[in-house]
């Protein structure tokens, strides 16, 4: 993971209505993971991927830093929306 000394990591949490989650280093990998997991799921489950990093007070947790993606099983496949 890249990053400077004491710089917490910057991360990617994806997680998919049906149960898929995960966590990477790399936001397009995240996204993949997402669509993949979307492709196979039921007309309505969504899927989000958030930019997260490492508590550093000691905690086991992920810090949500904000979303920049979120996606959406629909009849005509699964639709994006990125920021």
């Amino acid at each position: 993971m890249k990053g400077r000394a004491n710089t917490p990591p910057r991360l990617y949490a994806w997680d998919v209505g049906n149960g898929h989650a995960g966590v990477t280093d790399d936001m397009d990998t995240a996204f993949t993971h997402v669509d993949l997991a979307l492709r196979g799921a039921a007309t309505g489950v969504c899927g989000a991927v958030r930019l997260v990093t490492v508590s550093l007070y000691g905690k086991s947790e992920y810090i949500v830093l904000g979303i920049v993606g979120h996606a959406r099983r629909d009849d005509a496949g699964v639709m994006w929306t990125r920021w």
